[in-house]
Formats: structure tokens, C-alpha cells, sequence
């Protein structure tokens, strides 16, 4: 940079500072008036420094106000199709026959028959597991014969009191006095255990099983012996959120 041109015209001195002139006046270059001058010279150029350090400066940034930004969101722009919408929910769950029982017999006795073994398909109707029945009738034939002699004591004993149309009440204590009543129980009880000793299938379906059963083997009540199934219709049981069950459907 220029800072200083010195020019004589007459007794002035024009100097030049910055693309100013100032006007020192003088009567010669020699002596007081030159030593003057360069005095007046060296403030000038200490002044311009400064002034050219001061412009020299970068200008400070002002730091925006984050709280002030406002972050917009990326758009993404596609064509749009006519496919349906649809949403997607993945959970975990178990699938179940919507048809199943267990094979547990509910009294125990010797296997004259069965199709308890693994995969065996049968239509309803069936026979999944028969017991053999002769112990069974015996007990019911039993039942039934002390029912018929209870029956008559009771008719008995009623026209002996010449009460056999009295009312409800009496004629069922006159039972309970009997053994009318504990007779018609056993017999009852008797024509529904010979009933368990066959075991059908309720629907069409399959055995599912481990175990082995073999004819003429005991087995016992409550034993579990399988599972008679139908997976044409199953059942699905999964979880899912509160808020995604309105976006299921069958």
C-alpha cells in the first residue's frame, strides 16, 4: 500500500495518506521546517497502521440461537400406485387343533380292543379303546337285582302302612328307610361304568400318542394314554399389542 507520496509545489508540501492529501506548509527542506515534517510523517504512518490493522480484522460471526433453528424433516417424493395398504405384524404364537381330547380312560380294566397307536385315522363313531365288559355287567346285573329287592320292600312296607298316596315327602323317606334310594344310585352308577368301557371316537380325526398299548393288557382309570385330534380347523393363540388388535382381522 501507497501510504506516503511526497510532492514539492512552491513553499507547500502536499502528502499523501490513504488517497488524502494534507498540506504542510514550509519554507525549505532543510533544518527545523525537515525535521517538522518528518515527525508529522511518522504519526501519520503510526495512524494509518492502526487504521489498516483495524480493517484487517475479521469481522466476529454472530452464533445463531439453537433453540431459534427450525430442522426440517427429509422428503422423499414417489410415484403413488393403486395397491392396497397394508400392514404387517409379526408375534409370536402356538398353533392348536381346533378340535382335541384326551384318551384317559375313566375306569381301569383289561384292553380287548383298541386304536391307540401313533397317526391312526378314525371316522366318527369309532372305537378308540374297548375294555372288556364281563366284569363290568356282572357289577351292573348286581346293581340292578338289590334295586328290584329294595323296590319291593318299599311297596311292601308302604301298603302295610296304607300310605302309598300320600304325599312326595313321606314316599322319599319311606326310600331312604328302605335302601330304595341307595339301590337306584348303585344301579345308575353300574349302567354308567359298563358305558366307559368303550371309548369312541366324538369326530373324525387322528391318535396322537407314545404310548404302546397291547390287547389283554390292564389299564388303569385316569391313565393318559393320547390325544385324539382334527386339524381341519386350528386355533391360533398369539400376543399382540393393545393397539394393533384394531388392525387385525379374520
Amino acid at each position: 500500500m501507497n501510504l506516503i507520496k511526497e510532492t514539492l509545489q512552491g513553499r507547500y508540501i502536499y502528502i499523501k495518506f490513504s488517497g488524502k492529501q494534507e498540506k504542510v506548509l514550509t519554507h525549505s527542506f532543510k533544518g527545523y521546517e525537515m525535521k517538522k515534517i518528518l515527525k508529522t510523517s511518522v504519526v501519520l504512518i503510526i495512524f494509518g497502521g492502526l487504521l489498516a490493522s483495524c480493517k484487517g480484522k475479521k469481522e466476529e460471526v454472530d452464533t445463531p440461537d439453537m433453540d431459534s433453528i427450525e430442522i426440517l424433516p427429509e422428503v422423499v417424493f414417489t410415484v403413488a400406485d393403486d395397491e392396497a395398504l397394508r400392514y404387517y405384524i409379526e408375534s409370536r404364537g402356538v398353533v392348536e387343533p381346533a378340535k382335541k381330547i384326551l384318551i384317559t380312560p375313566r375306569i381301569g380294566g383289561f384292553v380287548e380292543a383298541h386304536n391307540v397307536i401313533d397317526g391312526k385315522s378314525l371316522n366318527k363313531g369309532d372305537i378308540i379303546l374297548q375294555f372288556d365288559k364281563e366284569e363290568w355287567e356282572y357289577r351292573k346285573n348286581d346293581a340292578y337285582n338289590k334295586y328290584l329287592k329294595a323296590k319291593n320292600e318299599y311297596e311292601t312296607e308302604l301298603r302295610l302302612r296304607g300310605e302309598l298316596n300320600q304325599d312326595t315327602t313321606s314316599n322319599d323317606l319311606m326310600k331312604i328307610n328302605t335302601g330304595l334310594a341307595e339301590a337306584e344310585l348303585n344301579y345308575e352308577r353300574a349302567k354308567l361304568d359298563l358305558s366307559y368301557t368303550t371309548i369312541k371316537a366324538p369326530f373324525s380325526g387322528y391318535v396322537s400318542t407314545k404310548e404302546v398299548v397291547t390287547n389283554g393288557a390292564y389299564v388303569g382309570a385316569g391313565r393318559e394314554l393320547g390325544s385324539f385330534v382334527n386339524t381341519n380347523t386350528v386355533k391360533i393363540r398369539f400376543d399382540v399389542l393393545e393397539k394393533e388388535i384394531v388392525q387385525l382381522k379374520k
